[in-house]
């Protein structure tokens, strides 16, 4: 990762859709733009949210760069990719890390949860996602945000990545003081065919935080930010970022 430092971890396995014979970059490639971005704006002492976290790519990464006085949440409620996620947090001696089994939502309480079981396993969802590979329903704890935070005493969030196949404004809402209050850095996927299953389009979530004066970017391929000129259609898997207006100083050196 070109940051003046590279971040080495170790990796247990690779999600059944990628090759056994892949090589860890080619597992991360996609994600190349958004793990650069979070070498060059993590610190030591901040704190990251990673909501979705499945294998931990992220979750490890973040630990990596905020450091023993800093803070990593990790929410996955799927029991199989939470599994790997804790292995993956000991081969790597992430202790920092706390995973919480949940699914972060717009209430608190119990939900279905759509497991994905072969192919596309990210794609787990609080919907029945558009795969055609076999999916299993079970019931998780889901919670909102802004109850997660208060009960657990967490009063600053830096950086909050969301993976969540469509649930974005859900999450937004439940997590609408925390959005207000503690003003994070949000990273999410804004994607046409993720949002379909839940009656929306990807443009909503552009809408929903814009509307709380955030300012929306995407990333360079090496983890720079351009600022991102607000469409109807988002048929491309991609991630985007969303920075309060009061911060865009901060960023200033990372735009491009």
């Amino acid at each position: 990762m070109d940051s003046g430092r590279d971040a080495w971890f170790l990796w247990h396995r690779f999600p059944s859709e990628i090759a056994s014979t892949s090589k860890l970059f080619e597992y991360v490639s996609s994600d190349n733009p958004e793990l650069r971005f979070l070498c060059r704006y993590l610190k030591p002492g901040m704190t990251f949210l990673d909501i979705g976290a499945h294998h931990g790519l992220f979750s490890i990464l973040a630990a990596k760069k905020v450091g023993p006085s800093g803070r990593v949440i990790s929410f996955e409620p799927s029991s199989r990719d939470r599994a790997r996620l804790l292995v993956n947090k000991a081969l790597n001696r992430a202790r920092r890390i706390h995973v919480e089994p949940l699914a972060i939502a717009a209430e608190s309480g119990w939900s279905s949860f759509f497991v994905v079981l072969s192919g596309y396993t990210t794609m787990n969802s609080l919907r029945p996602p558009a795969v055609d590979s076999p999916v299993s329903e079970v019931r998780v704890e889901s919670v909102r945000l802004d109850d997660y935070l208060s009960k657990t005493k967490v009063s600053e969030v830096h950086l909050i990545k969301i993976d969540a196949e469509g649930a974005e404004p859900d999450i937004f809402l439940g997590a609408d003081r925390t959005i207000q209050d503690l003003r994070p850095v949000i990273m999410c996927e804004v994607l046409d065919s993720v949002a379909r299953p839940w009656g929306r389009v990807g443009l909503e979530s552009i809408e929903y935080l814009a509307r709380r004066d955030y300012r929306w970017f995407e990333f360079s391929e090496q983890g720079y930010l351009r600022p991102h000129i607000t469409r109807d259609e988002y048929p491309e898997v991609r991630n985007y970022l969303a920075v309060p207006e009061e911060k865009l100083a901060c960023l200033a050196n990372l735009v491009r």
